[in-house]
């Protein structure tokens, strides 16, 4: 998603064209994949005004909107924050240890800190190699949502290996709820985790990259509203040499009464944990309301 409107410079409504989606489904997709480049500024502000920034460092303001985003990022810490880390992981650039001031956030116009990605400095190789690997991850997931979702949710099966992306009648499912996934530990490994309605099941959507490969030990999804009142959910899939974790399965019942998600290491074999092991990622689920 990100390639289409960094790279190529579309705005939401043509990308969305050219996926055949919705603007709101490339919207939102492409505000998720921005939180995964900088989860750390991301979580520092509020929802409404992240999308503002994210919408604004994306070149898909104008006018009024766009002289109301720079105000927002001149006046508020977070917010030039977000949009100084969001500059230098979009460009490949590496960041020096403090922002130099808002005004180096909204320095030139507003696609100006997405318009030449490819442009690497010297010593900024791990920075533009993660960005490309969360770039590709969104266009992945863009794709492999449809068909992890139709098997699971409308389909009734939760193994992503026999999903299909043939058409079908009903209805397709909707992203009720959605988390960023960063490290309590501060590594570079991110993720998002979505939640996913059909019909009367909800189901979930997990993609992470910048992982340890696992050997002798796998990694967990739990959900969570704080110690000891954690809810297992499943072994997720086994990690490569890619570092990336792709999957999804069927939700209970209950899964919109917790407020967190968690993405931990095990090593208990043949039984469930009965408890988190340590936490690689976590996220606060936000539902639309």
């Amino acid at each position: 998603m990100l390639a289409l409107l960094v790279d190529r410079g579309m705005s939401y409504e043509s990308a969305a064209a050219a996926l055949g989606t919705s603007r709101s489904t490339v919207r939102d997709r492409a505000q998720l994949a921005l939180a995964m480049l900088a989860p750390a500024q991301a979580r520092d502000l509020p929802g409404e005004e992240r999308e503002q920034v994210g919408d604004y460092m994306l070149g898909q303001q104008d006018g009024d909107e766009q002289d109301a985003s720079r105000r927002l990022i001149e006046s508020s810490a977070p917010a030039s924050a977000w949009a100084h880390a969001l500059s230098h992981e979009l460009s490949g650039e590496q960041a020096p240890a403090e922002p130099a001031g808002p005004a180096a956030a909204t320095a030139g116009n507003a696609r100006a800190p997405a318009g030449n990605p490819r442009g690497d400095a010297p010593g900024s190789r791990a920075t533009a190699t993660r960005r490309r690997n969360l770039l590709a991850l969104t266009l992945v997931s863009a794709v492999a949502i449809v068909a992890i979702v139709l098997a699971v949710v409308l389909g009734g099966s939760s193994k992503s290996s026999s999903t299909s992306t043939s058409t079908t009648s009903r209805s397709q499912p909707k992203i009720v709820g959605h988390a960023i996934l960063a490290s309590p530990s501060g590594a570079r490994s991110a993720g998002l985790f979505e939640v996913l309605k059909g019909g009367s099941k909800l189901a979930y959507y997990i993609a992470a990259v910048g992982l340890e490969p696992t050997s002798n030990f796998y990694y967990a999804l739990w959900l969570s509203n704080g110690p000891g009142k954690s809810r297992p959910l499943n072994r997720a899939p086994a990690v490569k040499s890619n570092g990336r974790i792709v999957g999804g399965a069927l939700l209970p019942t209950d899964a919109t009464s917790y407020r967190e998600v968690l993405l931990t290491r095990e090593t208990q074999s043949g039984k469930v944990p009965s408890s988190p092991g340590e936490t690689i990622l976590k996220g606060t689920i936000q539902y639309a309301r």
